[in-house]
């Protein structure tokens, strides 16, 4: 169960926060990428690191190069077919509005090249916390929440832009504007291309899906108590499963703790609680192996040598079951803030999901010693694989069969 230091001296205890989205991915030639915000100096910076040894070394490359003195967060992370890494970010000093929060997106060749910088909003109003993932034709599917958007303007709207293959954003669309905010947008893409979004809206989880025919119905997930931060992930029947923090729930109701549910051919199953503790848990991540055995990771207080501290934890479902609570860090200080685990459906190479282990699941968690850093962590991993070429020493050689003396 090793753990590797990604980045030491980040200057922040919330380095990689933010667990609706993804901030580790993996290349078709198994280079790992993980991001992380550096702060410190002036404001946050936008950083990607990447490994080619399994997550023992890393090399860093500053993203938001320009930013000046405005603050760059809230950044998610992808890779297509062709090892192009895509990063989108919410930050200030771009545009014709640089005191303002907005969508901010570029793209790295693999051959290492940065593509110039490209704002997908440019307003003076607020535009964060945005996800992305990639589809099987290497589109990027970005998703925000939004302020400031016709015709309710004075609350949070969840917007959703494409970029296709060939570098061209499509218009913005309103995915949901209804009275009351939304916000923590979480997005998967199915191997139908189906788009599968999960966010919060007034304190409860909803759910749409977009196919070729456009957004769908939405769905509650949720419908008591107070629920926030919902993460999506996807089964290998593209069935979605949501996980996200809430209260209301259990023996702990006015308690936040760790729920799933899952969605199996358009029904939404039981709740289920992950954790159902008297002291809090919060900013859960999820992914599932290749066998659909289904990995939740978040910090919380209750568990292991200190249980007065806050600490990462690790719990698995396999076959419907929930294993024990695994402890990812145990330390007198309050550790781990805000895990991201790796998972996509994209990119699919040679027949393989590179993105999705074989067995075991890998995360990104920060830790504030012995120095304030982000740490890469996995208990057990096997990443997928092409079979063997046979050799052609294998290939049985024609043989001269024995005469029968049969004429």
């Amino acid at each position: 169960m090793p753990t590797y230091v990604v980045r030491a001296n980040v200057g922040s205890t919330v380095p990689v926060a933010r667990t609706n989205k993804r901030k580790l991915c993996r290349d078709s030639n198994g280079r790992l990428w993980a991001h992380f915000r550096l702060d410190g100096g002036v404001a946050s910076r936008i950083y990607v690191a990447y490994s080619d040894d399994g997550g023992v070394t890393w090399n860093e490359e500053h993203v938001s190069v320009g930013a000046g003195a405005g603050q760059q967060l809230n950044a998610s992370i992808a890779v297509d077919d062709l090892n192009n890494l895509h990063v989108i970010w919410s930050g200030q000093t771009w545009g014709a509005n640089p005191g303002w929060d907005n969508i901010q997106y570029k793209r790295r060749s693999a051959a290492g090249v940065w593509d110039a910088q490209v704002g997908l909003t440019d307003m003076a109003t607020a535009s964060t916390i945005p996800v992305l993932a990639i589809d099987s034709l290497n589109r990027v599917h970005a998703a925000w929440q939004g302020w400031g958007y016709l015709p309710i303007v004075g609350q949070n709207s969840i917007i959703y832009q494409v970029r296709s293959a060939a570098g061209v954003w499509g218009a913005q669309e309103i995915v949901v504007q209804t009275a009351g905010t939304q916000e923590w947008g979480s997005i998967a893409i199915d191997s139908n291309d189906v788009i599968h979004l999960a966010w919060e809206a007034t304190n409860q989880i909803q759910y749409n899906q977009r196919t070729a025919a456009g957004w769908g119905v939405q769905e509650a997930v949720t419908a008591i108590g107070n629920q926030e931060v919902p993460i999506i992930a996807l089964d290998s029947g593209n069935n979605p499963i949501v996980i996200w923090t809430g209260n209301g729930w259990g023996a702990n109701p006015g308690i936040r703790n760790i729920r799933y549910r899952s969605r199996i051919a358009g029904v939404w199953g039981a709740h289920e609680a992950i954790t159902d503790n008297a002291l809090e848990q919060r900013w859960v991540s999820c992914a599932l192996d290749a066998n659909d055995v289904v990995y939740a990771s978040w910090r919380g207080s209750g568990w292991g040598t200190f249980p007065a501290r806050q600490t990462v934890l690790l719990r698995r479902r396999t076959a419907g079951v929930w294993g024990a609570v695994e402890l990812v860090a145990d330390k007198n200080v309050n550790e781990g803030h805000a895990p991201s685990m790796i998972w996509s459906m994209y990119p699919i190479v040679s027949g393989l999901n590179i993105n999705i282990p074989s067995d075991g699941c890998a995360l990104l968690y920060a830790s504030p010693t012995p120095t304030q850093q982000v740490n890469y962590y996995y208990p057990t991993l096997v990443w997928p694989s092409a079979p063997p070429t046979p050799s052609i020493n294998t290939i049985p050689s024609v043989q001269t069969l024995p005469a029968t003396g049969v004429t």
